[in-house]
């Protein structure tokens, strides 16, 4: 509030302000950055919105870049206040566009990768095979539908609610519902999840050790899909995090998004430099946002301090490797505790020129 105050007397009085030389574009996570899913309530944090707003008025582009469906991440961007930027969602399968700066309210798309639908057969018949204790949930651009024998079923679930889902299911059973998504089939997203006996009776311990080796089973069946002889007909990537493993075509990612964005930039005349490039997420897909641009990997990358060991130890290496080789001393790889401490690091950092808007 005291920032808003400041900024319109300083409009009356003549007062300038401070505004980016360059082009700096954020590239920023949802879950555990943006929105803490720890906290009860889903909404960005009020510290967050204000250095995001001052980010965007000071010249500074935004990119929600999620693994979310896009509705979801629509939803957080006006959480966030973001009024004009960008939004990739299901892993970089759709990026769009929006705002005063493209002289547009509604949502342009720039870019969609799907999934083939023969690639989403092979894979649920392959953990319908192999994996029964694993729910598949399709995401695509507004919904997520969940996947089980009877059925698709398009409500949030719960994940008790999830535990009474089990074996795959092929589409090949629901030829409608497949035409009704018009292609947009954004995302396979595989979730470990065993029998809650095992919680009841053994413990948290016990149930956290059986998802693990879902997890194995799972990441076991896809690199046998994988190296079959039909793999050149059902190209697909996938990674893991938290909440299981995320399959999607290999032709879309968190760091091309990015690319997505700086190119659409550069054809409004607003060219962006590599080192004007900066990511903050808190898991191994944003740290594969490092590598955003071609022969260009960013200088300035940020971790979440509630990201796993496993991740920072992983953060440390990709940092020293590229500062290896672009031949620095040290890349620019910093622990932060939300995006507001992203976003003032950037700016304290960043040149910045005296202009009156």
């Amino acid at each position: 509030m005291f920032h808003r105050i400041k900024k319109f007397f300083g409009k009356i009085f003549g007062k300038k302000e401070k505004t980016f030389v360059d082009t700096p574009v954020l590239s920023v996570d949802i879950d555990n950055t943006l929105v803490m899913k720890n906290k009860k309530i889903n909404l960005v944090d009020k510290f967050d919105r204000e250095a995001l707003e001052k980010f965007i008025d000071a010249g500074g582009v935004v990119c929600i870049n999620s693994n979310c469906p896009h509705k979801t991440c629509v939803k957080i961007a006006k959480s966030a206040g973001i009024k004009s930027g960008y939004i990739s969602s299901n892993n970089g399968s759709l990026v769009t566009k929006f705002g005063k700066m493209f002289g547009t309210k509604n949502h342009i798309s720039i870019k969609k990768t799907a999934l083939d639908r023969e690639t989403i057969n092979s894979v649920i018949m392959a953990l319908r095979e192999n994996v029964p204790d694993a729910v598949v949930a399709l995401s695509t651009d507004n919904k997520k539908y969940y996947v089980n024998k009877r059925g698709i079923e398009t409500t949030i679930m719960k994940i008790s609610q999830l535990a009474k889902i089990r074996n795959g299911y092929s589409f090949s059973n629901d030829e409608k519902l497949f035409e009704d998504m018009k292609g947009s089939a954004r995302m396979l997203q595989i979730i470990p999840m065993p029998k809650f006996a095992i919680l009841k009776k053994e413990g948290k311990k016990a149930y956290k050790e059986a998802q693990k080796n879902i997890m194995k089973k799972v990441v076991k069946t896809l690199e046998g899909v994988k190296n079959s002889e039909k793999a050149d007909s059902i190209p697909f990537g996938y990674s893991i995090n938290t909440a299981g493993v995320q399959i999607f075509n290999p032709e879309a990612s968190k760091s091309k998004a990015i690319e997505i964005v700086v190119d659409d930039l550069a054809e409004q005349n607003r060219k962006v430099k590599p080192n004007r490039v900066f990511a903050v997420g808190d898991g191994y897909g944003d740290l594969e946002s490092v590598s955003a641009l071609k022969d260009n990997p960013l200088k300035q990358f940020y971790l979440m301090d509630t990201a796993k060991d496993d991740v920072k130890l992983k953060a440390k290496k990709i940092a020293s490797q590229i500062a290896k080789n672009s031949g620095e001393k040290e890349s620019q790889f910093k622990i932060v505790k939300s995006v507001e401490d992203t976003i003032n690091d950037i700016r304290s950092k960043s040149e910045l020129n005296e202009m009156e808007k």
